[in-house]
């Protein structure tokens, strides 16, 4: 196999990376699915400090709406897909879908968060009153306590 070189446009070096010791036939025929996550942020940048929106569903419940560590850590998760467009079509859609349901805040599009003053900024992720959403949430609560939570 040939590497590109290090001047290459990053998605040659990432392709050739991360696909050259999958047999095309094999990731061909196997399911694959995406989690992404992205922060809400408010209009003024900021983490957003608003629970989950309903208009995406119970994060402990919705298949492809859900939150992660913070409640404003919005997950959006396709379903399993054999072929890759069908994939990046379900991940398009899902993410136009919740963006025309924020309301007023947006999706941060990058890895690293926006400006954090506290870690109190950070809202933990809530997923209600019944017994496994109280457990996820403590555990939450537990990972702040012991790693910080930015």
């Amino acid at each position: 196999m040939t590497h590109p070189r290090p001047d290459a446009p990053c998605a040659d070096r990432t392709k050739s990376i991360a696909f050259q010791s999958w047999p095309d036939e094999w990731f061909q025929k196997t399911l694959k699915g995406i989690e992404r996550e992205a922060l809400r942020i408010s209009p003024e940048g900021r983490i957003a400090q608003t629970p989950h929106p309903e208009t995406l569903g119970a994060p402990l419940t919705h298949p492809s709406f859900t939150t992660d560590y913070s409640e404003a850590l919005l997950e959006i998760v396709t379903a399993p897909q054999i072929r890759l467009r069908a994939l990046l079509d379900e991940l398009e859609q899902l993410h136009a879908f919740a963006g025309r349901h924020l309301d007023h805040e947006r999706l941060w599009p990058l890895s690293m968060p926006p400006p954090i003053g506290s870690d109190l900024e950070i809202p933990i992720a809530r997923y209600g009153t019944s017994p496994q959403g109280l457990m996820k949430h403590r555990y939450r609560v537990g990972l702040g306590h012991r790693y910080g939570r930015a």
